[in-house]
């Protein structure tokens, strides 16, 4: 009895994190639940060689994956899993703050220079889709905190999984969607949904004019004054 006790209490407190017997639950978009992980701090780049981090998405909903322009296994079905979602989502009006962000798993060949090609050659260069590169240290933590890779047979490398991930406006994982299901497009978009519903969290700013341009600017000016007003005397000359 007493040990018939204790296994049902093991199995009520897997089953909170959502896999009792290892079956995972389901939310009510019909997407895999997942424990509400923050998603890391991180800057990478973009295909177009500018920075894109967390801080571009704070406050929106965004669907990611994993992928590799070398991998063919995955990558291309989940792409056009993508980009139909970023057509039929781009149509929405209530969805206008949805991004859609592709991360590459393979850092060290997907540079931003293939990484713009391969979004172009796969009509996947709309302005809310976003294809990510960077440090093998900065890539990692992101795709496993977002669950979309497995490990590759290479030591230490890492291959796109067939998952999509939702993260909510908060920054927090909420759903991931197995991308081979024939219902993949409607679960992620019913995940999609259900995340724009919650509302944005409130930035609070000490001291409140911190966030002003005006204040930094008046920060800059005077620095640049006090620069240009200093004088370092010195005893020695430059000669070509």
């Amino acid at each position: 009895m007493h040990r018939t006790w204790n296994a049902l209490v093991l199995c009520a407190v897997v089953a909170v994190v959502g896999a009792c017997g290892g079956a995972a639950s389901e939310s009510s978009s019909g997407a895999s639940s997942v424990a509400p992980v923050a998603v890391p701090e991180f800057t990478l780049e973009d295909q177009t060689g500018q920075p894109f981090g967390l801080r571009d998405l704070h406050g929106k909903v965004w669907v990611a994956n994993a992928m590799a322009t070398r991998e063919t296994a995955s990558t291309p079905a989940v792409t056009d899993l993508m980009a139909a979602l970023v057509k039929d989502i781009a149509s929405n009006t209530a969805l206008t703050d949805v991004e859609f962000v592709s991360v590459t798993s393979d850092p060290d060949t997907d540079r931003t220079a293939l990484l713009h090609d391969y979004a172009r050659a796969h009509a996947a260069d709309q302005p809310r889709w976003h294809f990510l590169t960077g440090g093998r240290a900065s890539v990692r933590p992101l795709l496993d905190v977002l669950t979309v890779v497995t490990t590759s047979a290479s030591p230490g490398a890492l291959a796109p999984a067939r998952r999509i991930a939702v993260v909510g406006r908060d920054g927090r994982l909420r759903a991931v969607v197995d991308a081979a299901a024939s219902d993949a497009a409607s679960k992620v978009r019913a995940a999609v949904g259900e995340a724009a519903l919650a509302a944005a969290p409130v930035d609070v700013y000490v001291p409140p004019t911190v966030r002003t341009p005006e204040w930094l600017d008046g920060q800059r000016r005077q620095e640049a004054e006090a620069l240009a007003a200093s004088r370092v005397g010195h005893d020695f000359q430059f000669t070509d």
